[in-house]
């Protein structure tokens, strides 16, 4: 829940030069915060509310010409959305990659998406994508769109956000396409399985690594980081589940990249080298855009 008495009382410099001063409103999709130029002029900023500073109560850095974040307190931040059932929805990246599968499921159904990643790796990260809690809950909240009897505009809801909206139907209390994909959701051959899906939230690296992509911790801070993450959950390389929690990481990281080219996943990789995790982001190209490895080679 994003705290309007918070995003109130923000104050600070944005890249670009305006002059942040409170908040004009909250939308279902975006955050308005009231600006002022240099010269006096007053502007209204419109920016996604699925920002992790948002959530945190930090103000998100890719916004500010200054650092204003403390890691220590980032970091026990963060430590209270891990198993966080909704982090997708908190996350930039994880929230643009999960509402553009739920756009190409409402037009293609799942084997659209299947047809529409090609790339070596996605055998398996597809299948793990659709098989995640985030991907289970999207779909099942538009299945059952709730509607009002008395208000026939209800039963024409334009669902999944607003970069990837889609205009749909409810028929008969459900609206089918998504209804028909939460029902094959697990028909994947177990494919993607290994990494256990339905715990990719519990894992801390998808969590401080989302984190990472949207500007939190340079590289001197992700050291400090990673001593954090270790302190709290032990050596993730020793624990018994450390082949599931690298899969998660290689494939959430993948994927991100892949739908999104713009999206910075080197940071996220470099974040999971600090804890012992290695490997590398490929486009949809097939295209190395991030190398964990080469930090030890």
């Amino acid at each position: 829940m994003l705290s309007e008495e918070w995003l109130a009382s923000l104050n600070f410099e944005m890249t670009g030069g305006a002059n942040v001063t409170g908040l004009l409103g909250i939308g279902s999709s975006k955050v308005v915060l009231a600006a002022t130029w240099h010269d006096g002029k007053e502007v209204a900023v419109r920016t996604s509310r699925n920002q992790i500073g948002f959530h945190i109560q930090e103000i998100p850095p890719d916004l500010t010409v200054k650092k204003e974040y403390d890691v220590d307190v980032v970091n026990e931040k963060l430590l209270k959305l891990v198993g966080d059932s909704r982090f997708d929805t908190y996350s930039y990246w994880y929230d643009l990659l999960y509402a553009r599968l739920v756009k190409i499921i409402s037009e293609h159904g799942l084997g659209g998406v299947i047809m529409s990643n090609q790339a070596p790796d996605s055998v398996d990260s597809i299948p793990f994508i659709l098989s995640t809690m985030p991907m289970h809950r999207r779909l099942d909240e538009i299945a059952y769109w709730p509607v009002d009897p008395d208000d026939p505009l209800t039963q024409m809801p334009i669902v999944n956000g607003e970069e990837y909206g889609v205009i749909t139907y409810v028929l008969d209390g459900i609206i089918p396409w998504a209804k028909k994909a939460l029902d094959a959701l697990d028909n994947n051959l177990g494919y993607g399985q290994h990494a256990l899906p339905k715990k990719m939230l519990d894992n801390p690296l998808v969590i401080w690594g989302a984190a990472a992509m949207e500007g939190f911790f340079d590289d001197e801070e992700l050291e400090q980081v990673g001593r954090f993450i270790k302190a709290r959950f032990g050596e993730l390389v020793g624990r018994e589940d450390a082949h599931a929690l690298i899969s998660q990481v290689d494939m959430i990281a993948n994927l991100c990249v892949q739908y999104h080219s713009r999206c910075p996943v080197d940071r996220m990789v470099k974040l999971c080298a600090k804890c012992g995790f290695f490997f590398q982001a490929r486009d949809i190209k097939g295209t190395i855009v991030a190398d964990g490895t080469a930090l030890f080679r």
